[in-house]
């Protein structure tokens, strides 16, 4: 039996990994601990081949930085002219699932196992070029002009398409 511990920030984080981890196979068990603000996922695993669980891990990694670190990079850098929550959360949903094999890619280039992993760090140290990667579309976006919800409306259907 083998370990690793994967440090993260939130307690919903925490859970949505050991979540991941638990419901994976019985190979996995992932528990957390709380010290002083920072969540230990430790993780215990039996297989075979090592591969399956660097993959298993890495896949879990990406789900997280897409569903937490990307979610809140966007929400906090989008700036439309309409208000409307709806169209804000359309907008967001379609980027966080756009160009999604790219970011997949360079998580996967970056990622080095170790035993202990803190994932704030791996996310603001080695992910910047994923960061400026993101920073781009950000800025197609707040730089377009909207001047009617229609034009809004369209611009989410081609991104989608380009997905």
């Amino acid at each position: 039996m083998s370990n690793l511990t994967i440090c993260v920030s939130s307690h919903e984080m925490a859970t949505f990994i050991c979540d991941i981890l638990n419901n994976q196979n019985k190979s996995f068990k992932a528990s957390v601990n709380e010290k002083s603000s920072v969540f230990y996922i430790n993780i215990s695993y039996q297989v075979k081949d090592k591969k399956d669980f660097k993959d298993v891990v890495e896949e879990c990694i990406i789900k997280v930085v897409v569903k937490f670190y990307k979610d809140k990079y966007f929400a906090e850098r989008l700036n439309i002219p309409f208000k409307d929550k709806t169209m804000f959360n359309e907008l967001k949903e379609t980027l966080l699932h756009f160009d999604k094999e790219h970011d997949c890619y360079l998580i996967h280039k970056h990622l080095k196992f170790e035993r202990v992993m803190n994932l704030e760090s791996f996310y603001y140290f080695k992910l910047k070029v994923l960061r400026d990667n993101w920073d781009g579309y950000i800025s197609i976006v707040n730089e377009s002009y909207f001047q009617t919800p229609r034009d809004f409306w369209d611009f989410v259907s081609w991104l989608k398409r380009g997905n």
